[in-house]
């Protein structure tokens, strides 16, 4: 009996952080598998600030540079001016999923396990496993999420 494992395809989420005279701070998490692009900033200013902290090293980003990625594990803290007006940037963020589909071909088998993890790293729980053995015809597979 084999193991099958589903490849890993992107799946994408916007994430926008939003300052005002009230909240001069917002911050992204990212964790090991995320990365995060800025695709939109609104009234940024040279009082505006996007510090990266990651498990080596912290850094300011230029978000008037085109394309500045920044890969996960990583903080990104967003400072915003104290003026009246809302400061925001808006992030691309994306992250690592299961394939839309697999197969188990006709007469083989496989184990099928759904595993959770509150860190991404070696921390893995099964929370649901099936075999299948000797499959009388293909068994095609594929992971649904519906957030509620």
């Amino acid at each position: 009996m084999a193991f099958l494992s589903l490849p890993s395809v992107a799946s994408a989420e916007l994430v926008t952080l939003v300052t005002t005279p009230q909240k001069t701070t917002n911050t992204l998490v990212l964790v090991a598998g995320q990365s995060a692009e800025c695709i939109y900033k609104l009234n940024w200013n040279s009082a505006s600030r996007a510090t990266v902290t990651t498990p080596g090293a912290t850094f300011q980003i230029d978000v008037e540079l085109q394309n500045v990625k920044v890969a996960g594990p990583a903080t990104i803290t967003f400072s915003g001016n104290q003026t009246s007006v809302a400061t925001m940037l808006t992030f691309d963020v994306k992250s690592a999923s299961a394939s839309p589909t697999s197969v188990i071909p006709k007469g083989e088998g496989a184990i099928i396990e759904l595993q959770c993890s509150e860190n991404l790293t070696n921390e893995w729980t099964t929370i649901f496993a099936q075999a299948y053995t000797n499959a009388p015809s293909h068994k095609f597979l594929r992971l649904r999420l519906t957030r509620l």
